[in-house]
């Protein structure tokens, strides 16, 4: 009887399917206390660009607090970045989660962020401070997406960085229900 009563506690401690998002914190290549520009895929793992450059960077090279790992991603290396990556995505209601900050010594002016989900613009955010943010998007996946980020503001090679990016399956409110259902009647059973 317990292990029919385990499997709705698990699924309510892990109710989130992840995309695989991969780099999402931007740690290959690995540019230690630097940054570099890259171009391709395979170096930028999983990310490409389709306007400008890769940038990745030590955060601290940025100015910048609470940044996920080391590194971080700016989105304007020597013009406004588009820098995306191709995701299998769970059919439905997904959601964006990525962390955000305005580079040190430049002008809000120079900053901002568009999310674009298969091209089309879902979201967009203008971090304020140099402390990292959480920001989310829920989206509607088909089971094979684009997500991209496009740095908006001034071109000018300096821009908004972005880190901790994620995409995870929202579940269907019947599921949710299931679970809560579930653990209730764990919870009925342990007090009798």
């Amino acid at each position: 009887m317990k292990k029919f009563l385990l499997i709705p506690v698990l699924a309510a401690v892990a109710p989130f399917a992840s995309a695989g998002v991969v780099n999402g914190s931007f740690e290959v290549p690995n540019y230690g206390s630097g940054w570099g520009p890259s171009l391709t895929d395979g170096v930028a793992g999983g990310w490409f660009a389709e306007v400008d450059m890769i940038e990745i960077g030590a955060g601290s090279v940025y100015g910048t607090t609470g940044y996920t790992g080391n590194q971080v991603l700016e989105l304007d290396a020597y013009a406004n970045a588009k820098v995306s990556q191709n995701l299998t995505t769970a059919v439905g209601a997904n959601v964006i989660t990525f962390d955000s900050a305005a580079r040190s010594g430049v002008a809000l002016s120079s900053q901002g962020v568009d999310v674009l989900w298969n091209d089309v613009v879902v979201a967009s955010y203008n971090p304020a401070t140099t402390a990292f943010s959480s920001f989310s998007v829920v989206v509607t996946g088909d089971g094979s997406d684009k997500l991209s980020f496009v740095g908006t503001g001034t071109s000018d090679s300096y821009g908004t960085l972005i880190d901790n990016v994620d995409v995870q399956a929202v579940p269907e409110p019947m599921t949710m229900v299931v679970i809560a259902g579930g653990v209730a009647a764990m919870l009925r059973r342990r007090r009798k």
